[in-house]
């Protein structure tokens, strides 16, 4: 139980701190899982305890782990921080957007590239697709404006390279019950329960054979 604690606290201090080293703790301590897991077959075998749910628990967290790698990778596609990933070359076109139309003094192209940051930035610290709707809606708007084709391209790069964040933020998940994060919600579920379940069980046998041995003291 302590040791699952250990793999909630890592993959709870990737997500918030989005720092790569938490992946190696985690797997770390899944190697001490599996350790212990190998233990305890071999004492229930010695001790002729059924296995119940014992055998599906490695496997359990085998998966839990593949899917915190899988959150861990579209994390770096993402970007783990401002410059790397899809996050970075979103801030890329949109500087060079911002500095294209600063350049050509288009005062309300300018406007609704403000309108369009604001829509961004909503999406990044709220997960709402609305936000991506109204981002799109005001872009289509802005590329009636433009009558240049730079302008237009770097709109375009923009708009590609905002889709593509979107796309990475879903697959993640856009709050813990979606995608990726709700995958690891309902595995870390089912390990928790069958762990439960087992140490009450495993306690009970023992308990068990506990009084039984002391039975048959008593008799003999």
């Amino acid at each position: 139980e302590v040791l699952m604690l250990q793999l909630r606290r890592a993959e709870k201090d990737f997500v918030l701190r989005q720092d790569i080293k938490y992946l190696t703790s985690f797997d770390a301590t899944v190697n001490k899982i599996s350790l212990l897991i190998s233990s305890l077959k071999n004492g229930l075998i010695n001790t002729d305890i059924p296995m119940g749910k014992t055998s599906s628990i490695g496997p359990d967290i085998n998966t839990y782990q593949n899917t915190f790698k899988q959150l861990v990778d579209e994390s770096l596609v993402k970007g783990l921080d401002k410059n790397s990933g899809s996050y970075g070359k979103l801030r890329n076109a949109t500087h060079e957007l911002e500095t294209f139309l600063a350049s050509v003094n288009n005062l309300q192209a300018q406007v609704y590239l403000l309108t369009l940051r604001r829509y961004e930035k909503d999406f990044m610290l709220r997960n709402d697709e609305k936000y991506v709707a109204e981002l799109i809606a005001v872009a289509q708007r802005l590329d009636g404006l433009l009558t240049d084709t730079r302008s237009k391209q770097l709109l375009a790069t923009y708009l590609f390279e905002f889709k593509s964040f979107v796309t990475t933020s879903k697959k993640i998940g856009l709050d813990f019950t979606s995608g990726i994060q709700g995958d690891l919600r309902t595995v870390i579920h089912i390990v928790e329960e069958d762990l439960t379940t087992e140490i009450q069980r495993i306690n009970q046998h023992v308990e068990d054979k506990r009084s039984s041995n002391q039975l048959i003291s008593i008799l003999v």
